[in-house]
Order: C-alpha cells, then sequence, then structure tokens
C-alpha cells in the first residue's frame, strides 16, 4: 500500500474473509483500506518499510518502520515500529492484530501523557 493504489489492493484481496484486531478499524480488507486511505488523506507521505519478516506455520510478522512524513523517510530515529501479525488461511489473510511503538518525541507524545517513558537507549531495529 505504499504506492497507496488502494484500487489494486482491493481488487486482489476485497473478498476474502478478514477479522481486523485493531479496534479502530472495521473487519473485511474494505475497512482496512479505509482506514489507510484515511490516513493517507491526513498523513500524504506516510510510508511503510518493513524490515523483517518472520513465518510460522499459518502466521505471518512483520516488523516494520512507519513514517509520517516524506523527509522522515528512512530515519530510525522518526515515526512508529509497527509489529503487525497475519494469520492465514488457504494462502489468503484471515486475521490481524498490530502492535505500535512511538520512537521520537511527537509520536510518544501521547505515550507520555500516559505514564510512558523510554527506558532504554538500544537501537529500534
Amino acid at each position: 500500500m505504499n504506492e497507496h493504489d488502494f484500487q489494486s489492493t482491493l481488487a486482489r484481496f476485497g473478498n476474502v474473509p478478514y477479522m481486523q484486531h485493531k479496534r479502530a478499524i472495521p473487519d473485511g480488507m474494505p475497512g482496512l483500506v479505509g482506514y489507510v486511505q484515511q490516513l493517507v488523506k491526513r498523513f500524504p507521505d506516510y510510508g511503510f518499510d518493513v524490515k523483517r519478516i518472520i513465518a510460522s506455520g499459518d502466521f505471518v510478522v512483520l516488523h516494520s518502520h512507519a513514517t509520517l512524513k516524506a523527509a522522515h523517510s528512512g530515519d530510525e530515529s522518526k515515526g512508529f515500529i509497527v509489529t503487525d501479525a497475519f494469520r492465514l488461511k488457504d494462502r489468503q489473510l484471515a486475521e490481524h492484530w498490530d502492535a505500535l511503538q512511538p520512537i521520537d518525541f511527537a509520536t510518544r507524545f501521547l505515550f507520555l501523557l500516559t505514564g510512558g517513558t523510554v527506558g532504554n537507549k538500544n537501537p529500534v531495529f
């Protein structure tokens, strides 16, 4: 979806039964695509760089770096760490879970408001 070609994504995956565990996104591929369309409308330079892919049985996990500004693309001190876990059924996406970890102060702001702190200076990828 980095190309923001949502119609192609829907044409390829739109009819797959897909359970979404992120509460902000409705079930089904149209729900996911709609969510990302709104994100891109707000942040036109949104980008996603997959760092690792881990597969075991029917599960695939992506460990990625997401940024909201073109100037931050490739800058591992900006944006979010994203972990997406997918369950596959019949070689199609069936379920999705995710976890987000903001990296820089601007994206950590909400976490800081709720008591989150940065506990180490280890690299994030």
